[in-house]
């Protein structure tokens, strides 16, 4: 086998910068728990009938819309000096166990720490946080308790 040093410093720094930017972007405590739309309703903390995202802190999330409650979960990163909280992959269920695909470029959401408001950047969509933080029922209920290609199929 035959070892490529020009491969190698090229692909080095890029892993490098990937598991920076994962690690020095934690989900900050004030965007960790559930954001709705204004005319959003629950039972406690699920949805009926609206849109909700559901924040964990460690990057998982699902965006919940209803009626019928139908969810999709992914992982984002939270850019502090743009102050976006960017979507990097979603999951997908499959008969075989959970796939992750890529977000599309883009999809990020503006947080506004006056209004503690996430907005879309079309402004098509605004989000209030509900409820700070996540109780481990409803960590539970959202499937964020597991790492991410391991929880059951709902």
């Amino acid at each position: 086998m035959k070892f490529d040093a020009a491969a190698l410093a090229i692909a080095l720094p890029l892993a490098c910068a990937v598991a920076t930017a994962r690690a020095s972007d934690p989900i900050p405590a004030e965007l960790v728990g559930i954001w709705a739309t204004d005319a959003s309703t629950f039972r406690g903390d699920a949805l009926v009938s609206g849109a909700a995202l559901y924040i964990a802190a460690n990057g998982r999330a699902e965006q919940v819309g209803g009626p019928p409650p139908i969810g999709v979960k992914f992982e984002a990163v939270f850019d502090a000096g743009a102050g976006t909280l960017t979507i990097v992959r979603l999951f997908n269920p499959t008969a075989h166990g959970w796939q992750a695909v890529p977000a599309r470029p883009g999809s990020a959401l503006a947080f506004d720490p006056r209004t503690l408001s996430l907005s879309a950047a079309d402004g098509s969509s605004v989000l209030h946080r509900r409820v700070s933080g996540l109780s481990p029922a409803v960590l539970k209920m959202a499937g964020l308790d597991c790492p991410p290609l391991e929880c059951p199929n709902p």
